[in-house]
């Protein structure tokens, strides 16, 4: 069946960014670490401050993460980053009793994750952070292939198997294995990266003679690669081949994500062409 379907590009323009670039430290599990905010810190997108720590965790691993301070009432934030963009997993308020914070969370992957010890309103002054469960440190990466990325850096959802930066008309080979990330259904997966320009129109083509391609293109992100999907096809390209048209709404990085529409493995191609109209 052809499906082409160009979704709202709105929702995928709103992202919880900083106004400013903020230092990574690194939050170690069992240890109390003493913290300030200040005037001079990162400030989120409602211009409140805050200071960012990474940890890193494995899937279905329970993390407690806890905020206190008796200068402000505190908020913390549990996310990734990806490709310098903040992803939400969970908030807090109050959480921790009183006007401190905790989260509790189950990881939903291997990988590295980032805490944002945060006030709710534009208080700054003195706090203190703890972890229970995760590591220091970075030390799962996302260029094994895992479903969430070193933060800070921008290696695709797929490592080595199709994690790559796709370039206006070269075409690229690729084979999807049963060793590859799957989706919900079990279709295993491939995420590209493409630098794109507010304006430019792509006309994107997987082929392949082993199954049924299926092409999705969007922000970066989620569980699966993509945050916010922009445009997906199945059989745009006739047969069982894929084939998106699509104009960028905004100038950045944009994810492309190759899949069998059933499950199933095997060669493919996947191509780019640009052009400005």
């Amino acid at each position: 069946m052809n499906r082409l379907l160009i979704l709202p590009a709105a929702a995928a323009l709103l992202a919880a960014g900083t106004a400013h670039a903020q230092q990574q430290r690194t939050l170690v599990p069992g240890q109390l670490t003493r913290g300030m905010l200040s005037s001079s810190d990162a400030r989120l997108t409602d211009d409140t401050y805050f200071d960012e720590y990474v940890f890193s965790g494995r899937r279905g691993e329970t993390v407690v993460v806890r905020m206190e301070s008796g200068s402000f009432d505190t908020f913390l934030h549990l996310g990734v980053l990806r490709y310098g963009q903040w992803q939400s997993l969970s908030t807090d308020d109050d959480g921790g009793g009183g006007t401190n914070s905790q989260i509790e969370l189950q990881l939903p992957e291997d990988g590295t994750y980032a805490i944002r010890a945060n006030s709710l309103s534009r208080d700054v002054g003195e706090y203190t952070l703890s972890l229970v469960g995760g590591r220091a440190g970075s030390g799962v990466s996302g260029k094994e292939g895992l479903g969430v990325y070193d933060a800070g850096t921008a290696q695709p959802y797929g490592g080595g198997r199709g994690g790559r930066f796709l370039e206006p008309g070269r075409r690229v080979d690729g084979y999807l294995s049963s060793s590859d990330p799957v989706l919900d259904g079990r279709e295993p997966f491939h995420i590209y990266t493409y630098s794109g320009r507010r304006g430019e129109t792509l006309s994107i083509i997987a082929r392949s003679s082993d199954f049924d391609a299926y092409l999705v293109i969007g922000t970066p992100g989620g569980r699966h690669g993509v945050a916010s999907a922009l445009a997906r096809n199945d059989d745009g390209a006739g047969g069982r081949d894929a084939r998106i048209d699509f104009t960028l709404p905004y100038d950045g990085e944009y994810v492309i994500r190759v899949n069998p529409m059933v499950a199933g493995t095997g060669n493919y191609t996947l191509e780019v062409q640009s052009s400005f109209r």
